[in-house]
């Protein structure tokens, strides 16, 4: 499937690295 879709496999990958960044950045602002 990743072989079938290499440009949707980065998309996703980048989104979900985004979206973890966000997370760490909300969960910091919250420790502080």
């Amino acid at each position: 499937m990743l072989r079938d879709c290499p440009t949707d496999a980065k998309a996703t990958l980048a989104l979900i690295a985004i979206s973890a960044i966000c997370i760490l950045g909300w969960l910091a602002d919250l420790g502080l």
